[in-house]
């Protein structure tokens, strides 16, 4: 999980410094994979990323599990909003595109955010691992200067909220160790100990 480390490293400016370096070069995001043995996959340029066993794809496999034209990520302007750009994954699969273990229908595009889970290989219905599992970085979107100590350090905290309590926030987090997602609850201490106070 090194990898993923290293590319949350922040500056002084409060902002990513090696997302700054691949703005400078060009670079729009990363795919960096869960498994070191696996190489981080650079989004570059205007057209799109293709991910397949065919030799013309932009990243080629050779695992059979990856279908010939596997999937594509590119980039777009938002539809009612032409100055924001949007990132796309769109799945051309026999095999499966899973994006936070949800599986795209064949031909179907969604919107990835940052800190997104890319599966790709992995059979529906089936308990054959993916071939390669990826975490998303989007370097078009600012980043928040990313904490590193406490759970930080084990997990990565989306902005994602799956709901909001009296005294909490649940977020959606990624073990950084095993990739595996989680339901994080974030207590606010101060509401918590104002509701004990006046009660």
């Amino acid at each position: 999980m090194a990898d993923i480390a290293e590319t949350l490293i922040e500056n002084d400016n409060g902002l990513n410094s090696s997302q700054s370096q691949n703005e400078m070069n060009g670079i729009w995001g990363k795919l960096i994979p869960y498994d070191r043995s696996f190489e981080v996959i650079d989004l570059i340029g205007e057209e799109p990323i293709t991910i397949g066993r065919n030799l013309n794809c932009s990243r080629v496999f050779t695992d059979r599990r990856i279908s010939t034209n596997h999937c594509s990520i590119f980039k777009k302007p938002e539809p009612n909003n032409p100055n924001h750009i949007l990132i796309y994954i769109k799945d051309t699969s026999t095999n499966g595109t899973f994006i936070n273990n949800n599986k795209l229908k064949k031909g179907q595009q969604t919107v990835l955010y940052d800190s997104d889970q890319i599966s790709l290989g992995s059979f529906s219905g089936s308990h054959i691992p993916p071939v390669v599992t990826y975490a998303f970085r989007n370097f078009l979107e600012k980043k928040k200067p990313i904490e590193q100590s406490g759970i930080h350090q084990f997990y990565d905290i989306r902005d994602k909220i799956l709901g909001i309590g009296q005294f909490a926030t649940v977020k959606e987090g990624t073990e950084k160790s095993t990739g595996k997602q989680y339901a994080i609850k974030i207590i606010d201490k101060n509401k918590f100990i104002l509701t004990i106070c006046f009660v």
